[in-house]
């Protein structure tokens, strides 16, 4: 009975371990709504180092979209010490009219991990004329009917 206790407590514990971020984020979520190609929307997102020990910032990596990315930062590479916080403006600067659902992930040299942020926004176009065309193609893709054809082999 008691190794069964003793292995429950270091399941737990390393599940705790692994669980764990270096820097607590927060928010986890940044939404920015609809911004066209012309336009830029910035949110804050906070980083605290609830750690015994200092880390490192190094870098800010996000999702590629057509071979861009629509968040940015401009932090550089910085140290945070033990419970310290500092805010970070990303900025949503999007170039098609897509929906973005994107993550920014915090690299950080601590050894529980990096840090990530959910990111979501709307692209549009800014000119007039591509509001029928989108409008048009939602509303015909919802709308249309369509047939499936299949083939059973024996």
């Amino acid at each position: 009975m008691k190794s069964k206790k003793s292995l429950l407590f270091v399941f737990l514990l390393l599940t705790n371990i692994v669980k764990a971020q270096t820097l607590q984020v927060w928010p986890s979520q940044l939404v920015f709504g609809s911004v066209d190609e012309l336009s830029v929307d910035s949110q804050q997102v906070w980083l605290t180092n609830n750690n015994t020990y200092p880390v490192k910032v190094y870098d800010y990596l996000f999702t590629k979209v057509y071979g861009a990315a629509a968040f940015s930062v401009d932090q550089q590479q910085y140290t945070l010490s033990p419970g310290a916080a500092v805010g970070v403006w990303v900025r949503f600067y999007p170039s098609h009219n897509i929906n973005h659902n994107c993550e920014m992930i915090i690299r950080t040299d601590g050894p529980k991990g990096d840090a990530r942020v959910d990111l979501r926004g709307q692209g549009h176009y800014s000119k007039a004329y591509y509001d029928t065309t989108e409008k048009d193609r939602k509303s015909t893709r919802l709308n249309s009917s369509h047939t499936v054809i299949s083939y059973a082999v024996f």
